[in-house]
């Protein structure tokens, strides 16, 4: 309903907005009192209107239209593409960039008669557009890659998180608002730039020929006219392809669920709530040093932890213990050293410092997207449930991240982290933020779900240690 009022709102200060230019504009074409240099806007109504009776207005319009959009069209999937190739391939990226700077800065009527010498005038709006908009697609797309977020692509890559999933939840978002924005400039400059050179070429049927026929025989009302036109065509489209890009957003960055109920029996609590046990694992951590410019963060860290043991990490802040554990991830290369996983499958997930969650997302994408066994993911949902109960969170799945607490988010973090049923679970510090009560429930949970896991938490409060049952182990001491 807010929304809706928003909307109303903006569209009332518009009209009115529009109705004061066109009384500058009555105020002065009557001042002026002279049609050929500055017709009224009845004048302009009047030609506009004899025009849209005349049996080939539409068909000038649809045709100077489909050119226009040709253009549009082919510069934004070959903008997004070049945009792609180049953030991932520095030399493309050098080699293109004179190349798109030296088509932005041309201006369009030099660069009109130069192709014109080439092609033909049919074709000349369709090649002027794509090369008028796909600088501004590039360039903004190509930013809008350079925003990804990278703690999000190590989340990913300890996930084990497919490339689709990375293009569609990580990528796209980030490209989203960059991209909207290249569109509506993208779509101005791609009319503008059309129709100028229809004026240029003046290929048959076409408002640019039009609008040199009125120019050349001082028409300037039915000139007019035919300017309101393009605006009302640029105008339309850029809305309709606004519409269409965001609903196709709004699919992408949220799976679909559906409520489904009796497909899988959900287990209410204890025993019966954990996954299947995995084979008895071992991890052994050996000599790891790591130097950050000739500074030693961590100098020969040795231990060994078996599946069903909880082992934490402590030390002072600064001490290298988010370092090691982002070793053991393999998100970092240790200087020296090595870890030696018992079964190279093990399958590893992390509640990171961070949250690290999709934030345009709700509770299931966040889930979805970290799941590598996501088939038939609508028939998972009364045990994803399930697990929301667990930790406090009954009935917040579609619940958009942005919305929630700080605590929440954490709590959705080590969802993520517990319900992929791990064999190595590492907690950085995962508990923070949290009261109490929470606290508790949420050592309960990782308790009941991992039992026979490996877990390795970093904390600063021993008695979390105490209560998770762990091991210590102190570094620097």
């Amino acid at each position: 309903m807010r929304l809706l009022k928003n909307y109303a709102k903006k569209l009332v200060l518009l009209v009115i907005a529009i109705i004061f230019w066109i009384l500058i504009w009555h105020f002065y074409a009557r001042k002026v009192d002279s049609s050929i240099f500055l017709p009224t806007p009845k004048e302009t109504l009047k030609a506009l209107l004899v025009l849209v009776r005349k049996k080939t207005f539409w068909r000038i319009v649809v045709t100077s239209l489909k050119r226009i959009l040709t253009g549009f069209i082919l510069a934004v999937v070959s903008g997004i593409v070049l945009a792609a190739i180049s953030a991932f391939n520095f030399v493309i990226r050098i080699l293109l960039e004179p190349f798109m700077k030296l088509v932005k800065s041309v201006p369009v009527a030099s660069f009109t008669i130069l192709i014109l010498l080439w092609i033909h005038s049919e074709e000349l709006s369709v090649v002027i557009s794509f090369f008028m908009v796909l600088p501004v697609i590039y360039i903004n797309v190509l930013q809008g890659f350079e925003n990804v977020d990278c703690d999000m692509i190590e989340m990913a890559k300890v996930y084990q998180v497919s490339k689709a999933k990375i293009i569609r939840f990580l990528y796209v978002p980030a490209v989203d608002p960059a991209f909207f924005s290249a569109c509506r400039i993208g779509i101005g400059l791609c009319f503008k730039s059309g129709i100028a050179a229809e004026v240029i070429g003046l290929p048959v049927r076409s408002i640019g020929s039009e609008l040199y026929k009125a120019k050349l025989y001082l028409m300037t009302d039915e000139l007019f006219a035919w300017t309101i036109v393009i605006i009302c065509m640029s105008v339309l489209f850029e809305n309709v392809c606004i519409v269409l890009l965001r609903v196709i957003s709004r699919r992408i960055k949220n799976v679909s669920v559906k409520n489904v109920r009796g497909i899988i029996q959900a287990p209410p609590s204890g025993v019966e709530a954990k996954n299947q046990p995995h084979q008895i694992n071992e991890l052994d951590v050996v000599e790891i040093s790591k130097f950050y410019d000739h500074q030693c963060v961590l100098q020969d860290i040795s231990f060994q932890v078996k599946g069903g043991e909880v082992f934490c990490v402590m030390g002072e802040s600064g001490i290298g213990k988010t370092t090691l554990m982002k070793i053991i991830m393999g998100i970092v290369k240790p200087d020296f050293g090595h870890v030696v996983f018992q079964n190279e499958n093990s399958i590893l997930t992390a509640a990171f410092q961070e949250d690290r969650l999709l934030k345009n997302a709700d509770i299931y994408t966040n889930l979805y997207f970290a799941m590598k066994d996501d088939k038939n993911f609508n028939q998972k949902i009364p045990l994803i449930d399930c697990h929301l109960k667990q930790a406090g969170l009954e009935g917040l799945g579609r619940k958009r991240v942005e919305e929630l607490s700080g605590g929440m988010l954490r709590r959705v973090s080590i969802i993520r982290a517990v319900i992929t049923n791990p064999d190595i679970l590492i907690l950085d510090e995962a508990l923070n933020g949290m009261d109490q009560a929470t606290k508790e429930l949420m050592i309960a949970y990782i308790k009941m779900y991992c039992s026979d896991k490996i877990v390795i938490m970093v904390t600063h409060h021993i008695e979390e240690a105490k209560k998770m049952g762990a091991k210590i182990f102190r570094i620097g001491e």
